[in-house]
Formats: C-alpha cells, sequence, structure tokens
C-alpha cells in the first residue's frame, strides 16, 4: 500500500516500518521484501522506519499479539 501510494501518500519509510513488524512476527517474505527496498533508502529513512515501528509497537501493542 505505502510502497506504490495506494490509498496512502507513498511512503519508504512506511512501507519498511510494516515489513519490521511483519519480520518481527516472523514472516517468510518480510526480510527479503525489507532489504530490497532499503537499498533505496538513506540512513535517516531507515532510522525513521525503525522508530516509526517501534513507536506503533509501544502503543499498539495487540500488533504483536500481546
Amino acid at each position: 500500500m505505502y510502497i506504490k501510494g495506494h490509498g496512502v501518500p507513498a511512503s519508504l519509510v512506511h512501507t519498511v516500518a510494516w515489513w519490521n513488524l511483519a519480520a518481527a512476527q516472523e514472516d517468510k517474505n518480510a526480510a527479503t521484501l525489507k532489504a530490497a527496498i532499503r537499498v533505496q533508502m538513506t540512513a535517516k529513512q531507515i532510522a525513521q522506519a525503525q522508530k516509526l515501528s517501534n513507536e506503533w509497537l509501544r502503543e499498539n501493542p495487540k500488533l504483536m499479539g500481546q
């Protein structure tokens, strides 16, 4: 959704943040897809994605089934 901007503004940061959550739940494709996107990002954008996914988890622990 965020990678192509379907219904939302396109955002590599948001895309990787969601893939971080998927990878944390051991999604088989998440690490590969996240790696493919990260090569297009700056270090600052990658840090923003990590911060965003951490914030989402803190605010919504049910995202990880807790």
